[in-house]
């Protein structure tokens, strides 16, 4: 205000209303943080003084405040990255405006600027969305947990047979990273979580191990 008045000594004071600029009553302090009256839109009104004589200059609804909301979108907590992939896709999800993104790994390092981005590596990462009026969301985090398809061979499964009940156990300390689970398929009932299986009827079967993250199937 005072570079559009040259040459004048001035005082600008701000005021919630026309009246109360007029009267120099309740004036917007002007070393404290204003909290705005209104939810998106509020004018201030601007009194300027002559520090000269004391002359009212100007009094008018000069100042425009605009109160943008935070940007809103949701994000997964977590999701599954199977090492037999190239990358796990994550992305936001309902997104309640156009934004951009910045998503970062636990280091720092920005991955991704899109509302998308492609990780394969476990660990923690972060995203904030960014409003065309440059106001910041809250960070949203996603976990990102490793797991794969079983590695299953005749050397990690142990067969007991010729006896009075016949067994078939798989050995899972190097099938993999995943959370599995086994089935005889046609002679068990389903997947179990237990990696055991007896009373085995004599013959020829599939063995079974599914991963139950989703990183697929092996048989043998």
């Amino acid at each position: 205000f005072r570079d559009q008045l040259p040459g004048q000594e001035v005082t600008v004071r701000f005021y919630n209303s026309e009246e109360d600029a007029a009267l120099e009553r309740y004036m917007i302090p002007d070393n404290q943080l204003y909290i705005n009256q209104s939810a998106e839109f509020e004018k201030i009104y601007v009194r300027i003084d002559s520090q000269t004589n004391g002359d009212c200059l100007s009094i008018g609804p000069y100042l425009e405040l605009y109160v943008y909301l935070l940007p809103e979108f949701d994000l997964p907590t977590k999701a599954i990255y199977c090492v037999e992939t190239e990358f796990v896709e994550v992305g936001v999800e309902n997104v309640e405006g156009a934004y951009t993104y910045q998503w970062s790994d636990e280091n720092g390092t920005v991955i991704s600027t899109g509302p998308v981005a492609q990780i394969n590596t476990p660990g923690i990462y972060s995203v904030i969305a960014v409003s065309d009026p440059g106001c910041i969301s809250e960070e949203r985090r996603v976990q990102i947990m490793q797991s794969s398809l079983a590695h299953l061979n005749q050397d990690r499964v142990i067969i007991n047979d010729g006896g009075e009940s016949n067994s078939i156990e798989v050995l899972t300390e190097d099938i993999g990273d995943g959370d599995y689970e086994f089935a005889l398929l046609g002679i068990s009932n389903g997947y179990q979580d237990e990696p055991f299986f007896d009373n085995v009827p004599p013959g020829t079967h599939e063995l079974s191990v599914r991963d139950k993250n989703g990183c697929g199937t092996s048989s043998l």
